[in-house]
């Protein structure tokens, strides 16, 4: 999932994301392709484990990050670079001082866990953390 994957429909966010749009529509585990600022550690290495919802989740989390401070979690000028730094780059470094939405930084922080026994383990866990906060602000 990446920005260009969400369209709006009347003002409606629609995912365009393969991957995601199938586990929201009917619950398949999978993901097509490969964007590598949105790239998963274990699309870069089976060490990680097996693509599967948790790889979506990664990448929902990168996208949060991105819409939040504009930039990008990792940066790199191609595949290796890209995933030297994802498989190796401490994520609560690049996260501290985020003022701008203190509430989201724990999802953030969970959807983008290396280690996928720490990331939520389906998006409907996702969603109710999201609701928490949403519920606060209205």
């Amino acid at each position: 999932m990446k920005p260009q994957n969400i369209l709006l429909k009347e003002g409606t966010p629609k995912i365009t994301d393969w991957g995601m749009s199938r586990l929201v529509t009917d619950h398949k585990m999978t993901t097509i392709g490969l964007s590598l600022p949105f790239a998963a550690p274990e699309q870069f290495s089976k060490t990680f484990g097996e693509k599967d919802e948790q790889t979506d989740i990664w990448q929902l989390g990168v996208l949060f990050y991105y819409l939040i401070t504009g930039n990008l979690l990792f940066s790199g000028n191609n595949y290796n670079e890209y995933a030297e730094k994802i498989t190796t780059k401490n994520i609560n470094k690049s996260l501290k001082n985020k003022k701008k939405s203190v509430n989201i930084i724990p999802i953030i922080k969970k959807c983008v866990q290396k280690d996928k026994k720490n990331r939520y383990r389906s998006i409907n866990q996702f969603q109710n953390d999201m609701k928490k906060i949403t519920d606060k602000i209205s």
